[in-house]
């Protein structure tokens, strides 16, 4: 495991595409965890998308605490996205820890509750893609889905952007 058990700084990028019109209530994106499952030890960090224009990025402790924050966005089914989460654990506002980029654009905060904390443990995780928690699976393709050990600056994202773009 590149980010060793306890990460406190990670990006996940990948392109996305919703191929179901309209979207199920939630769909699961990415998962760091042992498959999907609503067990706070087996699903410590996943993404996903709720609707047409919401996506929501949550954390979940060893001891329970759930921390969620949402990104409000028109999702577009049938396109290409290119999305960008970012996790930056070193950061001091509990919510400023998590960042999202769609196509390069950082998105806005459209609520958040709970604790982000500062590391994610990660020990004995495997990454589960195409699906956030029970029964919530991707419906669509996914695409060039890169796991990096750092917290990508927003000049990074947006250049990972423009060098895997569809022309």
């Amino acid at each position: 495991n590149a980010l060793g058990s306890s990460a406190t700084n990670f990006s996940v990028s990948g392109w996305f595409k919703t191929v179901v019109s309209p979207l199920p209530s939630s769909e699961g994106m990415f998962a760091f965890g042992n498959g999907p499952t609503n067990s706070v030890a087996d699903a410590p960090f996943f993404i996903r998308q709720q609707s047409y224009n919401t996506l929501y990025v949550e954390s979940r402790t060893a001891a329970g605490t759930i921390g969620r924050i949402g990104f409000s966005f028109d999702v577009r089914p049938l396109s290409w996205r290119h999305y960008c989460i970012v996790y930056d654990g070193t950061q001091t506002d509990k919510f400023d820890r998590i960042k999202c980029y769609v196509n390069g654009i950082s998105l806005t905060q459209t609520g958040s509750f709970g604790t982000i904390p500062i590391s994610i443990n990660l020990t004995n995780k495997t990454n589960f893609i195409g699906a956030g928690s029970t029964n919530q699976y991707y419906q669509g393709s996914i695409d060039e889905l890169a796991i990096f050990n750092v917290a990508l600056t927003e000049a990074e994202v947006l250049s990972i952007y423009n060098a895997t773009a569809v022309v």
